[in-house]
């Protein structure tokens, strides 16, 4: 099962939430411990007060007289009020579980009231209402005391806190992103720059310290890269150009020869002596197909044609299906050598005709070149692409091992790719894919 990977932007924004539910889960707890339950406190601490006072101010009166003193109270009590149980309708008992905070009002008022409420109860409306029963001479009375807590709106006010902390975490990890995405998109270009074989430009090592130091590292392997691709180059152009002389020299010496020496053993050494040259010249390309500067639009069929053409005076031209195709940045030298080096991989392994075909599909435009051959294992497919590898089934002919590595890497330096399918009924086809020129629209398929 393909493991399932998470965006980084995934994490941040997931890591940021929770950091601010933790805060925020934090900070109400500080808030009920430090803030409301001292308030609560406070408002039971001046309840108790105002019961007491109320209590003791009318058990000092004359019974006669407390009828006509309680609305005389209640009317400067500041909101509460004595009320006679007979004619109150206190709320259910239900109502004190309604909040938290309402149970420790309701226990911190019995707490300092103790022998004198004998029940307390909690109305949630209007801003909390309390009922206690107070006793005052044996006769039994609600205390009434409105708008007991603060004015507050607390859902939609967390409703807005959790919001307002959702767009945060959201703009958070985008800057977050963004910061840590670009100097990663950076690096994620050059890689596929190297392994398309160019030298991508060195990356800004003015980031924070960690990144600047991946892009440090990064471009030091770009510049041995780059330094080792160059050697190789030079010693592969060198060797090569040192053979031709001597190859040359040895061919003329055969050729003086051939007048008194042994015919069959000449023409031997003179197949040598060309093989050997084959070789060299195919060092050369390898070495030299390093850029594809004066790159230019082009018609990819034309070269295809000429190609084409240099093989009718042998009276093995190859059979061509072309279609209409858009123009193709291209740098004319190299193309022509990979589709000459296709060409001549299918003539020398194949057997029968070769067809060459174009055409475009999936954003591209491609060349094929198809033989009857035996084909590539599909466990040699990539290993062939490098230089100097030769499948198993090239053994007991010619050759370096260095066509199939020339036309990859001309190739991937074109943006495009080779491709070595199994055709139909037996054979290779080695596609060329290559992306069309930008202001080219591409033709439908046929």
């Amino acid at each position: 099962m393909k493991p399932v990977r998470v965006s980084l932007f995934s994490r941040n924004l997931w890591l940021l939430v929770f950091l601010f539910l933790a805060g925020l889960g934090s900070g109400t707890l500080a808030l009920r411990e430090w803030v409301q339950k001292p308030r609560i406190t406070l408002i039971a601490e001046l309840l108790a007060r105002q019961i007491r006072l109320a209590q003791a101010g009318l058990e000092a009166l004359p019974p006669e007289r407390r009828a006509s003193m309680r609305p005389w109270l209640n009317a400067r009590s500041g909101g509460a009020i004595l009320v006679p149980v007979a004619e109150a309708d206190p709320p259910a008992l239900r109502g004190i579980e309604a909040m938290p905070l309402t149970r420790q009002l309701v226990n911190d008022l019995s707490m300092r009231l103790p022998g004198v409420v004998d029940e307390v109860r909690w109305n949630p409306q209007q801003r909390g209402t309390l009922w206690a029963k107070v006793a005052v001479a044996g006769v039994e009375y609600w205390f009434v005391e409105r708008d007991v807590l603060p004015d507050a709106d607390y859902p939609l006010t967390g409703l807005g806190v959790l919001a307002m902390s959702g767009a945060l975490s959201l703009a958070g990890a985008i800057a977050i992103q963004r910061r840590i995405n670009r100097p990663l998109s950076r690096l994620v270009e050059a890689a596929r720059l190297i392994a398309r074989g160019e030298t991508p430009p060195p990356l800004s090592e003015r980031e924070p310290r960690e990144i600047a130091t991946v892009a440090s590292a990064f471009n030091q392997m770009t510049s041995s890269l780059a330094q080792l691709d160059a050697e190789r180059a030079i010693v592969l152009a060198g060797v090569s150009h040192d053979l031709r002389t001597p190859l040359a020299k040895m061919r003329l010496a055969i050729e003086m020869l051939n007048r008194n020496g042994d015919t069959s053993l000449i023409d031997s050494m003179l197949r040598s002596t060309q093989e050997m040259d084959q070789i060299t010249e195919q060092f050369l390309h390898f070495a030299r197909a390093s850029g594809v500067e004066e790159m230019s639009c082009s018609d990819l069929n034309q070269i295809v044609r000429e190609c084409a053409v240099i093989y009718e005076a042998a009276a093995r031209a190859p059979i061509l299906d072309l279609r209409e195709l858009p123009s193709v940045r291209l740098h004319l030298p190299s193309i022509r050598r990979a589709i000459y080096n296709l060409i001549e991989n299918a003539y020398r392994y194949g057997a029968g005709e070769v067809r060459l075909t174009s055409g475009c599909g999936n954003g591209t435009v491609f060349v094929s070149v198809l033989d009857r051959g035996p084909g590539i294992a599909p466990s040699e497919i990539e290993a062939v692409r490098k230089p100097f590898v030769r499948g198993a089934s090239s053994a007991g002919t010619g050759g370096a091992g260095l066509g199939l590595a020339i036309v990859d890497r001309i190739i991937r330096l074109h943006g495009g790719r080779l491709e070595l399918l199994a055709r139909d009924g037996g054979g290779l086809e080695a596609r060329i894919q290559l992306p069309p020129a930008p202001a080219d629209p591409m033709p439908a398929p046929e």
